[in-house]
């Protein structure tokens, strides 16, 4: 009832007979081509629990910020695996998979696809060690108007690249991490102080766009006294609601092409 549960069971290779809402740009062409014709059950938050039922499905897959009601309403029709999409657990996105991996029986599935990611993540981070150890990152996301959101090394976005080797910037590390799910929205004024990393990473969707909210910030005149910003050290970071495996693999893609254009930018002219 939520693309938090579609990706994981994509990532799995299992199509679900229902799924939540989700755009088409938030996912890979292969994925949307798998997806595009199974019921949109859900707008995310409200389930529309009539037509699942009609599905018959062998088990639903939920998340905790799905009201109480609907939940009971939802375990009348199957049994029903609760996600953590909010508070602690938001930042867990591998043990998300892990979990409906169990469920399915899949768990060898599941660990040779964390082991890939691992290898993976490992060997950016030795390739581009010289990159690594130089710079600081700064991570930067908008979903309201006159916001902006920062991210700490564990947070659900942060922690793909500091598998990779990156380090977040102190001042984004110390506001971020006041929060339990590792990310914090602040006010747009707070911009130049908190983003103090010599580069920058955004939030985009599976396309490389960024959305709305974020190009409005970034055309605030307080946007353009960001560090990295002054220096044009700006790249693609992916998406900051990191859903399993596709979207991980997907921001250390922009990730690992942001380090070479470092490393270029470093050789002498």
């Amino acid at each position: 009832v939520h693309h938090i549960a579609t990706q994981p069971l994509i990532n799995l290779g299992v199509v679900p007979v229902g799924r939540g809402a989700v755009a088409e740009n938030a996912v890979t062409p292969e994925t949307w081509q798998k997806i595009d014709d199974v019921p949109v059950v859900s707008n995310g938050a409200e389930p529309d629990t009539e037509q699942i039922a009609t599905l018959e499905p062998d088990l639903i897959i939920a998340h905790n910020r799905i009201d109480d009601t609907d939940l009971d309403a939802l375990r009348g029709i199957a049994p029903v695996l609760v996600l953590d999409i909010a508070g602690p657990g938001r930042a867990d996105w591998q043990g998300r998979v892990e979990l409906v991996a169990q469920a399915l029986g899949l768990e060898d599935t599941y660990q040779q696809l964390l082991d890939d990611f691992d290898t993976r993540a490992a060997s950016i981070a030795d390739t581009h060690r010289d990159v690594l150890d130089r710079e600081t990152f700064s991570l930067i996301g908008s979903w309201n108007p006159g916001t902006f959101n920062t991210y700490s090394a564990q947070s659900i976005w942060g922690s793909v690249f500091t598998k990779a080797g990156a380090r977040i910037s102190p001042a984004e590390e110390a506001a971020a991490s006041a929060e339990s799910s590792g990310e914090a929205e602040l006010s747009i004024e707070q911009l130049p102080t908190v983003l103090d990393g010599t580069v920058l990473l955004h939030v985009t969707d599976l396309r490389g766009t960024p959305n709305a909210e974020l190009e409005a910030v970034m055309a605030e005149p307080l946007y353009r006294s960001v560090p990295a910003v002054t220096t044009g050290l700006v790249f693609p970071g992916g998406k900051d609601t990191v859903g399993g495996f596709e979207d991980a693999n997907y921001n250390l893609d922009v990730f690992e092409a942001a380090l070479k254009a470092l490393e270029n930018e470093a050789q002498p002219s």
